[in-house]
């Protein structure tokens, strides 16, 4: 099967979730906020095909604020048969492949962008320009005695643990990030996955300092 390129051919498991009922009606987006820990802000599903390349179509991050880049600055990292974590909005009637062979499965297109990490057996895979979080409570950070420097100390910005790291973004200069790192990030970004919505996932230009 020929997918086009900067998508993954994903099968997921279920699309129950695709509508979210609220106090206010049906929302189809989360707010960003970092407090709110959403169960429906994410799914998975297995990679049943990959792209055989990526091209120049935009992704959500931008270098300045005002140039967007592409999927041509990421790396193919994923195979057939990887489990991908991803925004469940990503899971649009429009991307849906049908099955010739089996109308039962749930087949969707899904922008190589969109997927926040995999998993390959026990191996945890980053998808490029992304590093994956766990946020640190403040009464921790007293107990390890960390310095923020003032500047640094706005209402948007918290720490965190770098638990995975992906590729830099081609091109780019070298990664300076390492598991176990120690961060501060803007909360105001980023979006939440794992099992329990104990990690973020964000850019790399969303770290701001390493302590």
């Amino acid at each position: 099967m020929v997918i086009p390129s900067n998508y993954l051919l994903v099968e997921v498991e279920s699309t129950m979730n695709d509508k979210i009922e609220t106090d206010s009606g049906v929302t189809l987006y989360r707010p960003l906020d970092i407090g709110n820990k959403e169960w429906f802000n994410k799914t998975k599903g297995k990679v049943v095909a990959t792209p055989q390349k990526l091209t120049n179509l935009h992704t959500k991050c931008t270098k300045d604020k005002k140039t967007v880049r592409t999927h041509k600055e990421m790396y193919l990292i994923y195979e057939a048969g990887d489990i991908v974590h991803f925004n469940y909005l990503s899971l649009r009637p429009q991307m849906q492949i049908f099955d010739p062979e089996d109308a039962t499965r749930l087949l969707f297109l899904v922008a190589y962008d969109n997927v926040h990490y995999g998993i390959r057996g026990k191996q945890m895979i980053t998808n490029t320009g992304r590093c994956i979080l766990s946020p640190i409570e403040e009464t921790a950070l007293r107990t390890q005695k960390l310095i923020i420097p003032p500047s640094f100390k706005k209402k948007s910005m918290t720490t965190a643990e770098v638990v995975s790291v992906g590729k830099p973004w081609v091109g780019s200069r070298i990664n300076v990030l390492n598991e176990g790192d120690v961060v501060v990030y803007d909360k105001k970004e980023g979006d939440w996955v794992g099992k329990e919505n104990q990690w973020l996932s964000v850019y790399h230009e969303h770290i701001s300092l390493v302590l």
